[in-house]
């Protein structure tokens, strides 16, 4: 049995499936000479450098719109806890983007940090710990549960700012 990646398994591949699983004994790795340093080495590592890839991504978005196409957003809560929900929600102001999926969990961070500027009690701008701010997650939930729905938060004025508001104010479906 090989362990791979969701998006490398193939039609006809055998697939581990049950609660019994696998016993699995990782080979022996090298803790000396040449492979020491290998935390870039992955293609999932977060210190790989990203800027070219930011800029491949920005220049297939505006091709992928100056022929008429469509860009859905597939996001999670990563997006707020990194400072990029401003970036992402200018996005969608913008008309770049014409549809977002995401579990509960982006909707959620992303209207706790609209009305408080913290996600999961975090300040979002520099990482430090907000008083009391572990309670503003389920305020935020609070806030929708008592306006109704994420567009009534936009039109009763309570929810003015970030991802959830852009695409209500913009009418893109989200899911």
């Amino acid at each position: 049995a090989v362990c791979k990646p969701v998006r490398d398994v193939k039609k006809g591949d055998q697939i581990v499936v049950g609660e019994k699983g696998v016993r699995v004994v990782p080979p022996e790795r090298p803790r000396e000479g040449i492979d020491v340093f290998q935390f870039m080495s992955s293609v999932s590592s977060s210190e790989r450098p990203t800027l070219h890839i930011i800029r491949k991504v920005a220049n297939d978005m505006q091709s992928i719109k100056a022929n008429r196409g469509k860009i859905v957003v597939v996001a999670g809560p990563a997006v707020v806890h990194t400072g990029a929900a401003d970036a992402l929600a200018k996005l969608v102001r913008m008309g770049f983007i014409d549809g977002l999926l995401a579990g509960n969990a982006l909707a959620v961070h992303d209207i706790e940090h609209a009305l408080f500027g913290t996600s999961l009690g975090m300040q979002v701008q520099d990482g430090t710990l907000a008083i009391r701010g572990h309670r503003n997650h389920m305020k935020a939930v609070n806030e929708v549960f008592k306006a109704g729905s994420i567009e009534a938060m936009v039109k009763k004025g309570v929810l003015k700012q970030g991802i959830m508001y852009e695409c209500v104010k913009n009418n893109i479906p989200f899911v």
